[in-house]
C-alpha cells in the first residue's frame, strides 16, 4: 500500500514517519511508481538526480498538471475526467454542452498545430500526459485548444480509432 511504501521511504532517508494526503500522497504515488517501473527509466532519472531532485522534478510536474487542468476548465466545450491525482490529463466535450465538440475532431486539430494528443474511449477524449519539461508552455497549450475547440465547432472526425501512444 502507498502508506507501507511511504513510511519505508522517510525510513530510507532518515526522516519522520508520516501519513502522507492531499500533495504529498501524490508525489509519494509517482516516486513508488518509478521504482516499481519496469522500463527503467524513471529510475534511471531518480538516479541521476537524486531522491530530492526526483521529487523536485515531481513537484514540477504536478503544478503543471493543476495549472493545466485549471486551463481546461475554463473552456466551456470541455471537461476534464477524473479527480488529477497523477500526470496524466483526459479530456472531453462537456455533458452539457447542446453540440458537444466531436473530441477526435478536435485531437486532428491539434495535430495540424504540432500539439499530439492520444484518443481514448469511452467517452470519446484525449490523453495528455503531463511532466516537468512542460513549464512555460501550458498557457501556450490551453491557447492552441481554445484555437482547436473554435475551428471544429460541430465537425467531426472520420477517423474513429484510437491509439494508446501517439507514435509513427
Amino acid at each position: 500500500s502507498s502508506r507501507h511504501w511511504w513510511r519505508n521511504v522517510i525510513a530510507m532517508c532518515g526522516g519522520k514517519t508520516a501519513e502522507p494526503s492531499g500533495r504529498s500522497l501524490r508525489i509519494a504515488q509517482l516516486v513508488r511508481h518509478t521504482i516499481r517501473s519496469t522500463d527503467g527509466y524513471g529510475v534511471a532519472v531518480m538516479e541521476f538526480v537524486g531522491l530530492n531532485g526526483y521529487v523536485d522534478l515531481v513537484k514540477t510536474t504536478l503544478a503543471n498538471v493543476d495549472e493545466m487542468r485549471a486551463g481546461i476548465a475554463e473552456i466551456d466545450q470541455l471537461q476534464v475526467l477524473g479527480d488529477g491525482g497523477r500526470h496524466l490529463i483526459a479530456m472531453s466535450a462537456h455533458p452539457d454542452d447542446p453540440d458537444p465538440i466531436d473530441a477526435f475532431a478536435l485531437v486532428d486539430a491539434l495535430a495540424s498545430r504540432g500539439w499530439f494528443h492520444d484518443r481514448h474511449t469511452p467517452p470519446d477524449n484525449l490523453h495528455s500526459t503531463v511532466s516537468n519539461s512542460q513549464t512555460g508552455v501550458i498557457d501556450d497549450s490551453i491557447k492552441v485548444l481554445n484555437e482547436g475547440v473554435a475551428e471544429v465547432g460541430g465537425a467531426k472526425a472520420g477517423d474513429r480509432s484510437t491509439n494508446y501512444a501517439t507514435l509513427d
